[in-house]
């Protein structure tokens, strides 16, 4: 699928939650992106596909755009992602931490979006007491 197809805020998107996924299985995005069958990134590229299409909405030709496959095989992957949810742990635990940090990375990011909108007189003090709250 071309770029084009995808809106800005869609790209974004698709790629924090591919980076998150990435990061959480100590994988490079080259590795994630890697066309290859090895389990533990054929795993992390089903999680990212569960994500995308069953949490987050997206269409399987918008969730197969990072990884350059097609809509059969995002449905393949939550598939595999159901199936494993039903039995095993592990997975069941990693798809709760990829989601809790995906969460807080937006909260952080809406955070530091109402910053800028923020006069730069009240930004320093603003900036202390919002970061209190936030952990990024």
């Amino acid at each position: 699928m071309a770029k084009k197809h995808l809106i800005v805020q869609e790209q974004k998107e698709v790629q924090i939650i591919a980076d998150v996924v990435a990061r959480y299985y100590d994988l490079t995005m080259d590795e994630f992106k890697m066309k290859t069958r090895r389990r533990h990134i054929v795993t992390a590229r089903h999680m990212y596909h569960y994500i995308c299409h069953k949490i987050i909405g997206f269409t399987t030709y918008k969730t197969g755009f990072l990884t350059d496959l097609d809509h059969a095989t995002v449905l393949n992957s939550c598939k595999q992602i159901d199936n494993w949810l039903s039995y095993d742990k592990k997975v069941q635990q990693d798809l709760k931490m990829i989601l809790i940090t995906i969460n807080n990375g937006n909260k952080y990011h809406e955070a530091v979006k109402l910053l800028y909108q923020v006069p730069s007189i009240k930004l320093e003090r603003l900036k202390r007491e919002i970061e209190k709250y936030i952990v990024a």
